[in-house]
């Protein structure tokens, strides 16, 4: 595996949590600010509606009885683990915050999953973060026309 290079703000403070120099909450208001990207079961703009039949990748904990949203960073990273999740072939970028929107109480995320820099936090973890943090970064106003893709499938 070669060294990772942090490709943007959200990368560079995971990689400094990885290192124990950035706390987790300062990761998560990133990642509300930043569009990640989603793989996803067809295409879509990550803003319109998204189509009906549009799944993101998920994985599910047997054990646990609990659904971890799969994320990236970064498109490039996404399309490079395209082949190991067939089926999700569509990388979508979308809004951090949109999808922290969609968390259920036994949803979990990880990003850049399989990765030297990740992060994953169970649903206990996501809950905390929402209660403490919210789920829009610091002085969003959400818009009206932009719509989240269902989690729940």
């Amino acid at each position: 595996m070669s060294e990772f290079e942090p490709k943007n703000e959200l990368e560079y403070l995971m990689q400094g949590a990885k290192q124990g120099i950035v706390g987790i909450p300062t990761v998560y208001i990133s990642l509300l600010q930043q569009e990640i990207v989603i793989l996803c079961n067809t295409d879509w703009d990550g803003r319109s509606k998204p189509p009906s039949d549009l799944q993101a990748l998920m994985f599910t904990d047997q054990d646990k009885g609990t659904r971890i949203s799969v994320m990236f960073t970064d498109e490039e990273r996404a399309t490079r683990m395209q082949e190991k999740y067939e089926g999700y072939s569509f990388p979508v970028r979308v809004s951090g915050s949109i999808i922290m929107q969609q968390m259920k109480d036994d949803f979990g995320f990880v990003v850049n999953p399989g990765m030297s820099v990740s992060m994953q936090v169970e649903p206990e973890g996501v809950q905390q973060l929402i209660e403490t943090f919210g789920v829009l970064p610091p002085g969003y106003t959400p818009s009206e026309n932009v719509q989240a893709p269902n989690l729940n499938s």
